[in-house]
């Protein structure tokens, strides 16, 4: 995966283990920064969610909905969106420079955005059972 973790601009390289560990070598040297975070089942959804430039390591658990977000300026966080069955689509919908916790509901082809700018509540309908979402692609 890539992204910019340490906020200077250009992509990091990331990976993310079978157990559930993240290591990042960032762009400016240095040691990796090697970090335990997830479980079995968990779906990996790094984003800016702090807003502050920095890729922050976050999972989505599909059995209990719950986003486990360790923001690089506000720490950690823990929020339920979405039921099992749901697709995570974190992305910048409201154009804050932060990333919006969201999902995507192939049974009815509707997103569930929580914009980050007002913590205002967005539902969409756009698509038919059984899209595949492609995050990002409109702003709402």
């Amino acid at each position: 995966m890539k992204g910019d973790f340490d906020g200077d601009g250009r992509d990091d390289i990331a990976a993310y283990s079978p157990e559930f560990i993240w290591t990042v070598r960032k762009s400016g040297g240095g040691d990796p920064v090697v970090m335990g975070w997830g479980q079995a089942g968990d779906i990996r959804v790094p984003g800016d969610y702090d807003g502050d430039g920095k890729i922050d390591i976050t999972v989505w658990r599909p059995s209990t909905g719950q986003w486990y977000r360790q923001r690089s300026r506000a720490g950690l966080d823990i929020m339920t969106w979405g039921v099992p069955g749901d697709i995570p689509v974190p992305a910048d919908y409201d154009g804050d420079g932060a990333a919006d916790v969201a999902i995507f509901r192939p049974t009815n082809g509707t997103w569930y955005i929580i914009h980050s700018s007002m913590n205002h509540i967005i539902l969409r309908q756009f698509g038919e059972n059984g899209d595949i979402p492609t995050p990002g692609a409109f702003i709402c």
